[in-house]
C-alpha cells in the first residue's frame, strides 16, 4: 500500500542518515594520530564524570519515575491542554484561509543592509507547494474515525490526519497510520469551526472544506474546488 511505501521511504532516509553519521565517525577516528606528549603533565584528581553520574543515579527510585500510571496521567494532562472540542459539521462548506505571513524581524544581507524589513507581508503559497491534504477530526468520535477509515484519504502518503481531541497513541494503533494533534495554533490558523474538515492548497490559495458525515459513516468525498 502507499502508506507502507511511505514508511519504508522514511526508514530508508533514516538509515541513510545513520550511515552518513557512521562514515563521518569512522573517518574521524581514522584521522586521529598519537602525536606523543609535549610539556609538563599532571594527574587528574577530579572524579570521573561518568562515575559521578552513575553514583547519583543510585539514589533515584526508577519504579516511581517509570510508573505507568504516573506517565499516563501526565500524558493525559498534556493531551487536555492541546484538545479543542469542535462540533460536528452539519453542512458542506468551502472557504479560503489567509496564509499571509508577516515578518517579525528585519532580514539583512551579509553587509547588514535590510533586504526585507520587519512587517513585510507575503503569501508563502506563492513560493511553495504544500504536498499534504490535512484531515481534521475528533479522535474520540467513533463515527468520524469510521468515516476517515472509509474515505479516500485513509492510508495515503499525502494524507495527514490531525485530531482536535482524543488519544493519538490509541488511535494510531487502531488505524495503523500516523496521527497528529491539531493544536490551538493550527485551529486558529485554519479558522476551523467544525469537524470533519479537510485543508489543502490549490495554486496560491489554501482551502478548508467542512464535511457533513453521511448516515453510514463512510465517504469517498473530496470536494476540491474546480475554479
Amino acid at each position: 500500500m502507499a502508506f507502507n511505501l511511505g514508511r519504508a521511504a522514511v526508514r530508508a532516509m533514516s538509515l541513510t542518515a545513520a550511515l552518513f553519521v557512521l562514515v563521518i565517525a569512522v573517518n574521524s577516528s581514522q584521522a586521529c594520530v598519537n602525536l606523543g606528549t609535549y610539556g609538563a603533565t599532571w594527574p587528574i584528581k577530579e572524579q570521573d564524570a561518568l562515575k559521578q553520574i552513575l553514583s547519583g543515579l543510585k539514589h533515584y527510585n526508577y519504579r516511581k519515575i517509570l510508573n505507568k500510571q504516573v506517565f499516563t496521567s501526565a500524558f493525559h494532562r498534556y493531551e487536555e491542554r492541546l484538545s479543542t472540542d469542535l462540533p460536528r459539521s452539519k453542512k458542506h462548506k468551502i472557504y479560503t484561509v489567509d496564509m499571509t505571513y508577516t515578518l517579525p524581524f528585519d532580514i539583512r544581507d551579509a553587509k547588514g543592509r535590510i533586504i526585507y524589513p520587519r512587517g513585510y507581508k507575503f503569501n508563502p503559497l506563492d513560493y511553495i507547494k504544500v504536498p499534504f491534504v490535512y484531515v481534521i477530526i475528533n479522535g474520540n468520535d467513533k463515527k468520524q474515525v469510521s468515516w476517515f477509515m472509509h474515505s479516500k484519504y485513509y492510508n495515503k502518503v499525502k494524507s495527514m490526519l490531525l485530531i482536535c481531541k482524543g488519544d493519538v497513541i490509541t488511535l494510531e494503533k487502531k488505524i495503523k497510520m500516523p496521527v497528529f494533534y491539531a493544536d490551538k495554533r493550527i485551529i486558529k490558523k485554519f479558522n476551523l469551526k467544525v469537524v470533519p474538515s479537510i485543508a489543502y492548497q490549490k495554486e496560491d490559495k489554501f482551502y478548508v472544506e467542512e464535511i457533513p458525515l453521511p448516515d453510514n459513516s463512510t465517504g469517498n468525498h473530496i470536494g476540491k474546488p474546480t475554479n
